[in-house]
């Protein structure tokens, strides 16, 4: 571990690239969930028009950012393994013919150089941490938060549409006072 983190030590500012790419992918991704929340309650309130064209073409540029960001978080991991890689067959290009041959009488010599190429697995296992690990952070914070199973934003949506609609039969409208002040407490002593 500690010499993996000396590793990626002189990439510091690259990994807090990566990093703030990963929390822009986050919350544009977010927008998903909000606009299908504007889209239901526009439908809702029977005011499509305009605002659905508006909320969809947000999503639409939401999404296209979020995929660019997520696009250079992945050119930034890959050149952070080039130097990586770089780094170290440099160091292996140096210290190979300074090696004191006596060392090789007490471990097999084809062996340790071959400890090289355990580097490109590091570097695999590395980009997946860093592209996927902090995402999975993401989502661990989400669902800390009461949003992060993904089976919960259509109920919630189902249940405003089917309240909103309940509450236009009840009052004539879901947005006078008498419904906005009486409907949770008429529609709990009804069910």
């Amino acid at each position: 571990v500690w010499r993996l983190l000396g590793l990626l030590r002189p990439e510091g500012r690259d990994l807090t690239m990566v990093l703030l790419f990963a929390v822009g992918v986050g919350i544009f991704s977010l927008a998903t969930p909000i606009a299908a929340m504007a889209v239901v309650n526009s439908i809702a309130l029977i005011s499509v028009g305009q605002q659905l064209a508006v909320v969809c073409g947000m999503l639409f540029l939401a999404l296209a950012l979020a995929s660019f960001l997520k696009y250079q978080q992945g050119v930034v991991v890959e050149y952070i393994q080039r130097r990586v890689f770089v780094r170290v067959a440099a160091d292996l290009a140096y210290r190979l013919p300074r090696v004191d041959l006596r060392a090789f009488d007490r471990q097999n010599g084809p062996e340790l150089v071959n400890r090289f190429f355990d580097v490109l697995t590091v570097q695999k296992a590395s980009a997946t941490l860093l592209l996927d690990g902090v995402t999975s952070m993401q989502e661990g914070f989400l669902d800390q938060v009461g949003l992060g199973n993904r089976d919960t934003l259509p109920t919630v949506l189902v249940d405003n549409v089917i309240y909103q609609n309940w509450l236009r039969g009840e009052f004539g409208a879901p947005d006078v006072p008498q419904a906005q002040e009486l409907g949770r407490d008429l529609l709990r002593a009804q069910t």
